[in-house]
């Protein structure tokens, strides 16, 4: 399966338990959407965590008031199915409130 839609699923489903926090393989592309989701707040912070030879990440999930910070986490492209847009087509998340996470070639 895909690492990131893994790293997604583990959010959302630490937060279905309201989790402290979950741990989850590390990769680098994993470590910036991270970097991307903590400066949103939509995670309280992160951490890599080694042990033995193996990376992990430990990834510390954001409540307010026991609310979590994150209504709606999902990937669009997928390793099978690429989704390009341009920017006019760039989806609106939750009429504009939400954000979406892009990443380019540059």
């Amino acid at each position: 399966m895909d690492p990131i839609a893994n790293m997604i699923s583990g959010i959302n489903n630490g937060i279905l338990v309201q989790k402290e926090s979950i741990i989850v393989p590390h990769s680098k592309i994993k470590e910036e959407i991270l970097k991307v989701l903590k400066n949103a707040n939509y995670i309280d912070n992160f951490q890599i965590v080694t042990s033995k030879s193996k990376k992990s990440i430990k990834i510390f999930l954001a409540y307010n008031n026991k609310e979590n910070n994150i209504t709606v986490l999902k990937r669009i492209s997928t390793p099978g199915l690429r989704t390009y847009v341009g920017y006019k087509k760039i989806p609106r998340i939750l009429g504009g409130i939400g954000d979406v996470i892009l990443s380019t070639p540059k």
